[in-house]
């Protein structure tokens, strides 16, 4: 089984004659927007394209399952002429490299199918990138610590917009429906309270999309606990699913996998452990942004405060212990979950 190093790496080796003929092509037709040019050939009278390999990538999520891929491309161009530094009957080549940026347009679920490139400009060496709705070469979402709401808020209007409308506690097992997942309770691993299947298990006991919940530390955590675990796991179906596929396909001796065993794996812990935090932490910091969205989060705040305003009076440390009890007690979560995110929502009074 051929194995690539990267996304990089499996584009340049599989795409190579789409990717070559497209840039040769643009190369041909805006010849008079290089320079083509060096110290050692200044007038050269004769120039051809001798290689385009992708230096850089990142993707952005489109409809039906397609991703546009925008690639900084190097051309390395070889003119031809008299050299400046010899006698004038001494011709001689040189090489320019030159960058240009290919968009591309790709259907991805476990394999790349419908691969078009369907523009090409003339960039400078380092190109700019949005960061919202992007994602890095491994299929990683860009995410900023200031978009977090904004991608908890797409979360839920693409899954439950209910949740969006008025304050609710969300019902994470019609999320896990609407996914097209299912969960299971058994026992895992002692460092472990869920996990999730992205591929079939190897030894035939779990199949894809199935989340794992530890039956016995969802005893002893409570169902707050269950609840944020089991939409960590949906944020990494949703947000993650394409870097594990990934991973797959560069490497197809990967039967299955899970967020756990990637991580204890030392050849994906050293090769990814970069990207596998990142992961982490973006499930970390969704899931509460999820369980309780901020708009709706402070109406609840706002009612809470009015009502036990009038029977506390001015007693503030009851008001914000009654409030924090019975907003987690409303949203199903944690009082721990519960303050941290009122915090997050600059309600300092939890500070401390």
């Amino acid at each position: 089984m051929m194995k690539f190093k990267d996304l990089k790496d499996y584009f340049n080796e599989i795409y190579i004659d789409e990717i070559f003929s497209a840039c040769d092509a643009f190369f041909k037709k805006n010849k008079d927007s290089f320079a083509l040019y060096t110290r050692e050939i200044p007038y050269p009278s004769e120039s051809y394209l001798d290689d385009a390999l992708i230096t850089s990538l990142y993707s952005e999520d489109i409809e039906k399952k397609y991703i546009t891929i925008k690639a900084t491309v190097r051309l390395d161009i070889i003119i031809r002429g008299m050299s400046n530094n010899g006698r004038n009957s001494d011709v001689v080549d040189d090489t320019i490299y030159h960058y240009v940026e290919l968009i591309i347009k790709t259907r991805f679920v476990t394999n790349f199918e419908d691969f078009q490139i369907y523009e090409i400009n003339n960039i400078d060496d380092k190109t700019k990138y949005k960061s919202l709705g992007s994602s890095t070469k491994e299929f990683v979402p860009y995410m900023k610590e200031k978009d977090l709401d904004v991608y908890a808020e797409n979360f839920l209007f693409n899954i439950y917009p209910n949740a969006l409308k008025k304050p609710i506690e969300l019902p994470v097992e019609e999320v896990v429906k609407k996914l097209g997942l299912s969960t299971e309770y058994t026992d895992l691993e002692e460092d472990v309270f869920g996990k999730i299947f992205f591929l079939d298990e190897n030894k035939g006991k779990y199949k894809s999309k199935t989340i794992l919940i530890d039956k016995k530390k969802s005893y002893i955590n409570g169902v707050g606990s269950v609840k944020n675990t089991i939409i960590h796991e949906c944020i990494h179906w949703y947000f993650h699913r394409k870097f594990f596929a990934l991973q797959h396909l560069l490497d197809p001796s990967l039967s299955s996998i899970t967020c756990t065993n990637i991580e204890s794996d030392s050849h994906y812990n050293d090769k990814y452990s970069s990207d596998l935090r990142w992961i982490e932490w973006q499930a970390n910091t969704l899931a509460p942004r999820i369980l309780m969205p901020a708009t709706t989060t402070r109406i609840k705040f706002e009612e809470l405060y009015d009502w036990y305003r009038l029977e506390y009076q001015n007693n503030l440390v009851q008001i914000y212990q009654k409030i924090l009890l019975e907003i987690s007690d409303f949203f199903g979560v944690s009082k721990q979950l519960a303050k941290i995110r009122l915090i997050q929502l600059g309600y300092n009074q939890y500070i401390g």
